[in-house]
């Protein structure tokens, strides 16, 4: 069976839905989860290491695609998830997924290696253990952070080849970050930014800069304050022009400025510093104060044909003796 008629065939309530009806926290969307098992390619008799079980409703799909010759360790860091899980899936007779509690970091050792590793949680970089523990061949998708700074991420898919790993596509996408213990409610991206405003208890606005890494938090704070009370200008982006593919540009270059904030509930991103900033929203709204601006990014990007994510592809670089996932253009 193809993956569509096995999303048609597991009953996704099953998984999701808890006792009241309402939707599990731990769960992803369906089309999340097609998008990301579509770059998988997971064939029948593959052994598939999953990092971050929460509904189970992935790892079902997952097992399904398998069939009897293959397998799926699912690991998570949550034993109440994993317990839950594992009982859906002896409701639905699934035999050949094992449910394990474990940082998913970690992998699992003791039954490697593996056709294909895929994970639902953003890891700061490419643990070492997925790469010992995959075939050669095998295929890694998962989700990375592509600059160090608050939702920066995007989802990779990566091939080894004779024990080197190598970036083959890059799709848009965001996951929880991996933690080392289960508290949901620290595991956006709040939990990377340099700078968090809570409105009442939820988080009503976060930054994430270079800069900001090395002042105080009264400064970052400050900072924050007055740059909510900023004037919103004009747009500077054209009428075709997408701010996704623009932000995907700025992710591969890397300004030294680099800047992504949250503001409930629109993101943005653009350059800054301590007394300046040029600041984009998705909702096409800027933001700008002092000398940065963001007009020569906007011609370099028009320059070379408005490159979004479809023109990137996801490399892995050694820095500081760890492996990083960063993005750079396609070369035809």
């Amino acid at each position: 069976m193809n993956l569509e008629m096995i999303i048609r065939m597991v009953d996704r309530d099953h998984y999701v839905l808890t006792e009241d009806g309402n939707p599990l926290t731990q769960s992803t969307a369906t089309r999340a989860i097609l998008k990301s098992l579509q770059l998988l390619e997971v064939k029948p008799g593959d052994r598939v290491l999953e990092i971050g079980t929460g509904s189970g409703y992935s790892t079902a799909l997952i097992a399904q695609l398998v069939g009897e010759k293959g397998h799926v360790v699912s690991l998570d860091i949550d034993p109440i998830i994993t317990e839950r899980a594992q009982q859906r899936l002896m409701e639905d007779n699934i035999e050949n997924a094992t449910l394990i509690t474990r940082d998913g970091r970690e992998g699992h050792t003791e039954t490697a290696p593996f056709d294909r590793i895929i994970a639902w949680a953003t890891a700061d970089h490419l643990p070492k253990q997925w790469i010992d523990q995959l075939k050669n061949s095998g295929i890694i998708v998962a989700p990375f952070m592509l600059v160090p700074l608050a939702q920066s991420m995007a989802i990779a898919r990566l091939r080894k080849y004779d024990k080197k790993i190598v970036g083959e596509q890059l799709i848009q996408g965001a996951y929880i970050c991996m933690n080392e213990t289960p508290d949901y409610a620290s595991l956006g991206p709040e939990l990377r930014a340099d700078v968090v405003l809570h409105e009442k208890q939820k988080v009503g606005a976060w930054a994430s800069s270079q800069w900001m890494k090395q002042v105080p938090l009264d400064q970052r704070r400050q900072w924050m304050m007055q740059l909510q009370n900023s004037a919103i200008l004009k747009c500077p982006l054209k009428g075709g022009e997408n701010y996704d593919a623009f932000r995907a540009f700025l992710l591969v270059k890397q300004p030294t400025e680099l800047t992504t904030i949250y503001f409930a509930p629109m993101g943005m991103i653009g350059v800054s510093t301590s007394t300046s900033y040029a600041l984009l929203s998705e909702e096409r709204t800027c933001l700008q104060n002092g000398t940065l601006t963001l007009n020569d990014y906007l011609e370099e990007w028009r320059s070379i044909g408005h490159p979004g994510m479809d023109n990137l592809k996801p490399i892995v670089r050694q820095i500081n003796s760890v492996s990083v996932v960063q993005a750079a253009f396609k070369i035809d």
